[in-house]
């Protein structure tokens, strides 16, 4: 999970992202922290495959779409802190440092 992908999930509309490699430990960690009924998660394999068919499959059905938004928007305050917390706790560890 990148901070790109946190931003998309703050303004908490429908996210679709790869599934976890438990081979590689690749997004190990995502599994842990984002529930699975809060974004789609499509196979590493054929990324480009996969994805367009998921596009395909929720282009048409707005209550998959309102299913994953509503999710999000529950919890994402649970889940992530606020721009706003993120850089005051980043100014307070380098205010510790000085």
């Amino acid at each position: 999970m990148s901070n790109s992908n946190i931003e998309a999930f703050s303004f908490c509309k429908c996210s679709i992202i790869l599934k976890s490699d438990k081979k590689k430990r690749i997004d190990i960690s995502t599994d842990k922290i984002i529930p699975k009924n809060f974004l789609i998660r499509i196979p590493r394999e054929d990324i480009v495959k996969n994805l367009k068919n998921q596009l395909i499959e929720i282009s048409n059905k707005k209550k998959i779409i309102e299913f994953y938004e509503k999710n999000m928007k529950i919890n994402v305050d649970k889940l992530f802190l606020t721009w706003e917390k993120r850089v005051e706790i980043e100014i307070n560890i380098l205010k510790d440092l000085i």
